[in-house]
């Protein structure tokens, strides 16, 4: 939200004016916009190493510290636990009547995006479900 703080963004602006290696599919994608098919693609560009730099890609994967040395979980933009093998990174969302979250372990190259119409619904629940039925089926 930064970006729409700043004058940089608001929530009708293409995305891609941003992030132009984002898939064109003919149409804006606006922050109001977002399918689960374009998390999902958004995932999977991070996962196959195909959307950031290699300089981005340390400060996203790298919990910050507060200015007075505190970690947090936090990197860039995204929740981040876990190291080696074990990396997740997680991301949710929500607005009046929905909720997301999208979690990506890049090491192990899977993720699970989930989307809801309900914001009282907890999509971390479903996250937390599916990778636990996919590690059963290793």
């Amino acid at each position: 939200m930064q970006f729409v703080e700043k004058g940089r963004l608001d929530l009708n602006t293409d995305v891609r004016t941003l992030v132009p290696e984002f898939p064109d599919k003919g149409t804006p994608i606006t922050v109001q916009d977002y399918t689960v098919g374009d998390l999902s693609e958004y995932a999977a560009a991070i996962i196959h190493g195909k959307l950031l730099q290699k300089e981005t890609w340390s400060l996203v994967s790298t919990v910050k510290a507060t200015s007075d040395g505190k970690p947090t979980p936090l990197g860039l933009g995204f929740f981040v636990d876990g190291t080696g093998r074990q990396l997740r990174l997680a991301h949710d969302g929500s607005q009046e009547k929905s909720k997301t979250r999208m979690v990506i372990y890049p090491m192990q190259r899977s993720g699970v995006v989930v989307t809801s119409n309900s914001e009282n619904v907890n999509p971390g629940e479903f996250t937390t479900a599916v990778f636990g039925a996919l590690s059963q089926t290793k």
